[in-house]
């Protein structure tokens, strides 16, 4: 049984919605960046990120709908963000369809939908092992470890991963491309050096804010 007999209702829909959404809103923020617009891109990821708050906030602590109201928030959060992209998108780009260009399109993802399937079931099955071997409580400290495992990836790797991977095409051709390349992950060696120092310093401190 993946899920416990408690489980709400409307838990396992919202967060399939939830997923369909975040899938195709990739799509949307890869021509983003195609286009090396990152005032939007960055706009768009604080706007999801305070509605997400703020909806989390109002369904759990005023509505008190529990774990229903965070997916509600996340749903309403990646909703949002999704119908202005998809939006933008279509406006820019319109909305055609090439039978001819679909099957090489399929085979050339099938290898990647397949090795995204194994990851994604490696990838939390741990979660559901602690969860039936021990406790939720186990659980919880291991999901808050992994959080703090991946918090430099996800501040910065993530964000400079997703705005340098199309800039990084526009300065190949430049005759300073090499130098220029180089500095960049000079600045990024620094920070990633102070974040470290900053999260081992202010561990203690973060741990309370967390719990």
């Amino acid at each position: 049984q993946v899920f416990p007999p408690d489980t709400p209702r409307l838990a396992v829909p919202l967060m399939l919605a939830a997923i369909c959404l975040e899938l195709s809103t990739e799509v949307c923020l890869a021509y983003i960046r195609a286009r090396e617009m990152p005032r939007f891109f960055v706009v768009m990821s604080l706007a999801k990120l305070l509605i997400q708050c703020a909806a989390n906030i109002y369904f759990v602590r005023v509505a008190d709908a529990g774990i229903v109201g965070v997916l509600s928030g996340n749903l309403l959060a990646i909703g949002t963000g999704w119908l202005v992209l998809a939006g933008y998108c279509l406006k820019n780009c319109g909305s055609r369809l090439e039978m001819a260009k679909l099957m090489p399109v399929l085979r050339y993802c099938a290898p990647y939908l397949g090795t995204t399937l194994v990851g994604i079931v490696a990838g939390n099955f741990d979660r559901f092992l602690i969860n039936g071997v021990l406790s939720v409580q186990a659980l919880g400290i291991y999901a808050l470890a992994l959080k703090f495992s991946r918090i430099l990836g996800d501040f910065v790797g993530v964000p400079f991963n997703l705005a340098f991977g199309a800039y990084r095409y526009t300065i190949m051709s430049l005759p300073d491309a090499g130098p220029l390349q180089a500095r960049i992950v000079r600045y990024l060696s620094c920070l990633l050096a102070l974040l470290g120092l900053g999260l081992c310093y202010f561990l203690i401190d973060l741990l309370r804010v967390m719990t």
